[in-house]
């Protein structure tokens, strides 16, 4: 099947290029333009590249604002788009495009939040399930976290923490 889907997208590409080249009256123009975006990509991912390290990645969370998911498309989106900018064709272009401008990024960014929420969830049902954890805690804790509970600052449950207090101390050298 991935296959098939596999074929069926070149073709799409193939036809969009055809109809590119028509429109620009050169279909060598439009393969070129098609193949130079590939370059463009190229130069992208080079330079989103640095963002991957460890040290970045956890300053990049840290002033994220308290939603790492911005923080994580800050990252993940370059490096996506630059991705699709690779693939030669239109198509992939575009939506390489959409996702390296920052305005369509927060558009899709809830998309795909959602898509990594789903993909995680699989992966944890069907890890868990190997395991022998029932499917309805999965399900519980999956709500909870939903609710705020796995942000970072939340406390579980939707409950709020008790206030501090001060204490009485001493200093002993």
């Amino acid at each position: 099947m991935p296959f098939l889907i596999l074929i069926l997208w070149l073709g799409l590409e193939c036809w969009v290029v055809s109809l590119v080249g028509d429109a620009l009256d050169s279909l060598a123009l439009a393969i070129w333009l098609a193949v130079g975006t590939s370059f463009v990509g190229i130069s992208i991912l080079g330079r989103s590249r640095d963002k991957l390290s460890p040290d970045r990645m956890n300053a990049l969370l840290m002033a994220g604002g308290g939603d790492p998911g911005n923080a994580l498309m800050a990252v993940v989106g370059p490096l996506v788009g630059g991705a699709l900018l690779v693939f030669p064709g239109f198509i992939t272009d575009g939506l390489g495009l959409l996702v390296l401008f920052p305005p369509t990024r927060a558009l899709l960014s809830s998309v795909l939040k959602k898509l990594v929420f789903l993909a995680l969830k699989r992966q944890l049902q069907s890890g868990l399930a190997a395991q022998g954890m029932r499917p309805e805690d999965l399900e519980k804790a999956f709500a909870s976290m939903k609710q705020g509970a796995g942000r970072p600052g939340a406390s579980g449950g939707g409950r709020e923490d008790p206030p501090a207090r001060e204490a009485d101390f001493t200093v002993i050298d």
